[in-house]
């Protein structure tokens, strides 16, 4: 092979391999981008049923006997939330059983087995030196409500519930967090203000949640037309090279309706 062949091999060589690479590149922005989507989706539908647990718990009282009623079995605040100020919170009380045990072994049936608990939902901004860098966290922190009281909108910091390894700041349910916000509706759907939801009957949930990576070229959420209508929120879609998506859930409280005849 003479000097002139090998260097017309090498050459057509170097286009096979760089076409070979610029595709290369393309499936894998493809298969990331599809990846952290897929993982967008996937945690907002998981934070929306831990939330959905927990809220069609509001306002549960065992027999009325082991803490008396709850005055305030739901509370929304309207922004505010550290590191979030477009970011609701969302405070629940419920009698729960405490017996250990897990599905149909964990069941209570007397009044000293079960124990009155508050648990909030709030997003915090990500500490110093977490290795989430993006947005903020969405945290849920339970509370032992103290023998004969209702909890309400007081200050549990003393009774809290610190999950195995933390330092009382709760337990995160879902990182990336753009924006969450809750909506009170009475029975005829009508929009309640925040605040003390004793008086709801259906709670509506929104959630948007971002990737933690950019992607390709910029890009802008299309919210559905509801979104404002039921949040009256004042989020707006920044444009930039990151993916949101987002969910919404309306959750009938059953505790209430019942509480309320």
């Amino acid at each position: 092979m003479s000097l002139i062949e090998a260097l017309v091999g090498v050459a057509i060589a170097s286009l096979v391999l760089a076409a070979c690479y610029g595709s290369y590149v393309v499936v894998t922005g493809y298969y990331r981008t599809q990846t952290d989507l897929s993982n967008v989706r996937q945690t907002v539908r998981q934070a929306l049923e831990t939330l959905s647990r927990d809220i069609r718990m509001a306002g549960f009282v065992y027999l009325e006997t082991t803490g008396g009623s709850i005055a305030e079995p739901l509370r929304t605040t309207n922004g505010g939330a550290p590191g979030c100020p477009g970011c609701d919170t969302l405070k629940l009380v419920f009698d729960k059983c405490t017996q250990a045990g897990a599905g149909m072994s964990a069941i209570c049936n007397d009044p000293s087995q079960f124990a009155r608990r508050m648990v909030v939902y709030e997003v915090k901004q990500c500490p110093t030196g977490s290795p989430i860098t993006r947005t903020t966290r969405l945290c849920r922190t339970v509370y032992q409500c103290p023998a004969g009281r209702s909890c309400g909108n007081t200050n549990m910091n003393s009774g809290r519930i610190c999950p195995q390894g933390t330092a009382c700041n709760g337990s995160p349910i879902a990182d990336n967090v753009d924006d969450l916000q809750f909506a009170l509706k009475t029975s005829e759907s009508l929009a309640l203000p925040a605040g003390n939801g004793a008086s709801a009957h259906s709670i509506d949930i929104g959630l948007i949640m971002v990737t933690k990576g950019e992607h390709g070229n910029t890009r802008q959420l299309t919210l559905p037309g509801n979104w404002r209508t039921n949040f009256q929120s004042p989020y707006q879609p920044p444009t930039d090279r990151f993916i949101r998506d987002w969910g919404m859930l309306s959750i009938m409280l059953r505790n209430n309706a019942y509480a309320q005849g």
